[in-house]
């Protein structure tokens, strides 16, 4: 089984779309279900190496972090990982990847979760 979710809400969205779609690929992994996660439009801000610290990122960040550990794949792309000077380095782990990249998850995936 293999699942992709693509996180696009803003990590300080109303509701905290973000953490929830992080708790759900950590408890898929956990379950033995393949994860693909791709972080694009305003959630690409989790991928920088350095950001804001306030609690919820920092909590946000730990779970990504804990993703990573347990095997997931995660990607990102956007306008603002090119426009971005400086470039910003990313997390260790997370890919610059394109949009082919995301098509090619989804039509690999037996799920396709969007957040």
């Amino acid at each position: 089984m293999h699942w992709t979710i693509l996180i696009k809400s803003h990590p300080e969205a109303p509701g905290n779309p973000v953490l929830n779609a992080l708790r759900l690929a950590a408890a898929a992994l956990a379950d033995g279900i393949r994860v693909s996660l791709f972080l694009s439009e305003a959630a690409i801000e989790l991928a920088w190496a350095e950001g804001d610290t306030n609690e919820r990122r920092r909590v946000q960040r730990d779970l990504l972090a804990e993703i990573l550990d347990l095997g997931a794949e995660i990607h990102t792309c956007g306008l603002s990982l090119t426009e971005s000077k400086p470039v910003r380095p990313l997390m260790p782990g997370i890919r610059a990847s394109t949009m082919k990249t995301l098509v090619r998850l989804m039509q690999e995936a037996d799920q396709v979760i969007t957040l």
